[in-house]
């Protein structure tokens, strides 16, 4: 069986590259990290 990939734990880490909400445009198109949900992501 093939190991499961470690799960990021620090969310801050990037925190000096994200917008702050006056920085926010609503409608603007913004990089996102494709993220298949499923029933097993769910039960974690």
């Amino acid at each position: 069986m093939a190991q499961a990939q470690a799960f990021e734990t620090d969310f801050w880490k990037d925190e000096n590259l994200r917008k702050v909400w006056d920085e926010i445009v609503p409608g603007e198109p913004r990089k996102t990290i494709p993220y298949l949900l499923t029933k097993e992501a769910i039960a974690l």
